[in-house]
């Protein structure tokens, strides 16, 4: 699997400094077709800073 580095811009927030995230979930998840294809995507999601119930709430519906 090929890897990426993407410059985040930090944001400050009421906790603490974070990253911007480089994509939407929408965006991540756009082009996935396939059950593999899914799972590459919430990997990626994962390192982009999104967390796995974000993840599962809006997309895999659980």
């Amino acid at each position: 699997m090929l890897s990426y580095q993407v410059i985040k811009k930090p944001i400050k927030t009421e906790y603490g400094i974070r990253d911007e995230k480089a994509k939407t979930l929408q965006e991540h998840f756009n082009k996935s077709k396939t059950k593999v294809q899914r799972n590459n995507v919430i990997i990626i999601a994962m390192e982009d800073g999104y967390r796995q119930s974000q993840i599962a709430q809006l997309f895999l519906k659980l």
